[in-house]
């Protein structure tokens, strides 16, 4: 029996628990609060009854939010470029690839070194701002008459120099005469023929060769432009190290 009483009370405790969580639920939903809190009054007279709680929403139903897509729960679709709105009807550009030459005279401050002719070949991509190329070419310089150099060397000294440029438009919606900014840097091999063959030893010396490093900051011009052309004026400063 001590058995059977103890089993009964631990039945009697767990429905009791569970009663008030299964059976009780909150009047928020079912009204106003102070209509539920005066009709749950010793004093009240009158029914008790408090408006029925819908668990599913009916046809009326109206959320606490604004839907963004009324009568609807996808979003639109646009089949017209025209109707897109401004934030996406706007889309970046990829970049393009672009091949390109540049040739031109340079003004050394060498005073054994007269003016040289450069040219070279340009290879990258190009965007509606940023442009990035690699390029390689070579530079032919003259030394000057009655120079220690010409009295060295053979003719003229050869440049071999490769690197890499970028180039910031000021103005990218221009089509006429868009400014750019360029800066560049590289390396190069300088070439040159002894005046008169040397000797060391057995071997005969009658060519010989220095490295370098090269640095650029410019300002640039497209007077003319196109998608698929383009033609530039440009004045670049450059600094070696060898």
């Amino acid at each position: 029996m001590k058995k059977l009483s103890l089993t009964a009370m631990i039945f009697l405790l767990a429905l009791a628990a569970v009663l008030p969580v299964s059976c009780l639920t909150s009047s928020h939903d079912r009204g106003s609060l102070s209509d539920a809190m005066d009709k749950s009054r010793d004093d009240h007279e009158g029914d008790r009854e408090v408006p029925d709680h819908q668990r599913i929403p009916g046809p009326d139903f109206e959320p606490g939010w604004d839907d963004p897509y009324p009568g609807d729960n996808d979003p639109p679709v646009y089949t017209d470029p025209d109707d897109l709105p401004p934030e996406t009807s706007q889309t970046r550009e990829p970049p393009t690839f672009w091949l390109s030459i540049r040739g031109g005279s340079e003004i050394l401050a060498d005073n054994d070194l007269a003016d040289a002719i450069n040219a070279d070949i340009l290879a990258g991509f190009s965007g509606r701002i940023f442009e990035a190329y690699l390029y390689a070419g070579m530079k032919i310089a003259t030394p000057v008459n009655g120079s220690d150099l010409e009295a060295s060397v053979e003719e003229t000294v050869l440049y071999l120099k490769g690197g890499a440029e970028f180039r910031f438009r000021i103005f990218p919606e221009m089509t006429l005469f868009s400014p750019y900014i360029t800066l560049g840097f590289g390396g190069f091999i300088m070439l040159w023929e002894f005046e008169n063959a040397l000797t060391s030893g057995s071997d005969t010396i009658k060519t010989d060769w220095l490295e370098g490093c090269q640095f650029s900051v410019g300002l640039g011009l497209y007077p003319f432009q196109t998608p698929r052309f383009r033609l530039g004026l440009s004045a670049v400063p450059e600094f070696s190290l060898h």
